[in-house]
């Protein structure tokens, strides 16, 4: 991993380096020499490294209600890729926890794209792939609520009924 030095006199995209993350040069997907969201290295001819450049493009197998193929809004996740960048410890961090995420899949930290509200594509943040199985498809407020019940009920409290979400429909492809 490469993030180079700021320089003074900044001409050039070339010169300098994290000091860039999060710019864009031109639309998006025009390709920089440092990634738009950290600041390392692209990969020739991108805007992203190879860690942002996965997380982005990850492979969307859900449908939505037609039961056609969700396409993600690529701006969206840009966005919160930006958002939850933590450049003092050179990481992804977990929306709802705040934990430093893992890129690699099959850990319960990994980096996975949740929709606080559920099918909204403007909605994506990034989540440790335990707190997306655990929110399901509740919306944000449901969950938060949730998890206030359920920190209540294990500090010796009462679960009120009211936390638990309500029932939704089934849709197709799920």
């Amino acid at each position: 991993m490469t993030i180079r030095p700021s320089s003074d006199d900044d001409e050039s995209p070339l010169e300098g380096g994290h000091e860039h993350a999060g710019e864009v040069p031109g639309p998006l997907g025009t390709p920089s020499p440092w990634c738009n969201v950290c600041g390392r290295d692209s990969i020739p001819g991108s805007y992203l490294c190879p860690e942002c450049w996965r997380l982005m493009h990850r492979v969307e197998s859900r449908r939505d209600e037609q039961g056609n193929p969700r396409h993600p809004d690529r701006p969206a996740r840009l966005n919160a890729l930006r958002a939850q960048w933590d450049p003092m410890i050179e990481a992804f961090r977990c929306f709802y926890s705040d934990i430093p995420l893992v890129t690699e899949p099959g850990h319960r930290r990994s980096a996975t794209w949740e929709h606080r509200t559920p099918r909204d594509e403007l909605s994506v943040v990034l989540v440790a792939d335990l707190v997306n199985k655990m929110k399901g498809d509740m919306t944000d407020p449901e969950f938060r609520r949730l998890v206030a019940g359920l920190a209540r009920r294990f500090a010796g409290g009462v679960f009120d009924e009211d936390d638990f979400p309500p029932e939704k429909r089934a849709l197709p492809g799920r």
